[in-house]
């Protein structure tokens, strides 16, 4: 990587910066000003925690790779599982003037997300807005507990994979009532908490 320092100029521009994904090398000029601001870390694939654990041990680098927490369908019947709320993505505070390399060839991370010579920072009230609404643990439980009206997938016994709309919320007994289609006709079955989800995404319900 070969940098230019034009005496005649108050920053620095990175000529030459290797893409990690395709081996080719990409001409830059951007500028590169010597001031910490949050970019968007593209990782390897299923590698956002490995990206994370490594970063967190350069001096000078904020990390901030939030997960979430929530309900999926398995063979098992519902399951508890946490991911990250970005596949393939984190976001990280640092000096590009200073950091670049380091950050580039870094454990698990494939590339600092780029467009050309453009390198997007992202404003810190839109981190500080995500921190706050997720919390400082960095991990958000996506609700299961149904309410009426719902639509839910049953995920265990006899009606497994039936879509079904939920009538009653027995909180008590950790049960409840719904009405769905079986065999051409409407016929209501009560069924526990943990053997139903509800469809919609969980990262769009983290996000909300």
């Amino acid at each position: 990587m070969l940098v230019h320092l034009d005496s005649g100029d108050s920053y620095r521009t990175l000529n030459e910066e290797k893409d990690m994904e395709s081996g080719n090398e990409i001409l830059q000029s951007t500028p590169i000003v010597s001031d910490p601001a949050w970019y968007c870390i593209q990782t390897q694939p299923k590698h956002e925690h490995v990206a994370a654990a490594h970063l967190k041990l350069i001096e000078n680098v904020e990390v901030f790779a939030p997960r979430i927490r929530f309900r999926r369908a398995t063979s098992k019947g519902a399951q508890w599982v946490v991911q990250s709320l970005f596949p393939n993505y984190l976001l990280a505070r640092f000096d590009r003037a200073s950091l670049s390399v380091r950050i580039q060839y870094c454990a698990g991370v494939a590339c600092v997300v780029h467009f050309g010579r453009l390198f997007p920072e992202i404003p810190d009230q839109v981190v500080d807005d995500l921190i706050n609404h997720l919390g400082t643990q960095n991990i958000f439980e996506v609700p299961n507990d149904p309410v009426p009206e719902q639509q839910v997938e049953i995920t265990q016994g006899p009606f497994q994979g039936f879509s079904a709309l939920v009538k009653r919320v027995y909180p008590e007994k950790m049960r409840i009532r719904v009405l769905m289609d079986f065999l051409g006709r409407v016929a209501e079955v009560d069924v526990g908490y943990n053997d139903i989800i509800t469809p919609s995404s969980p990262r769009v319900l983290a996000l909300n």
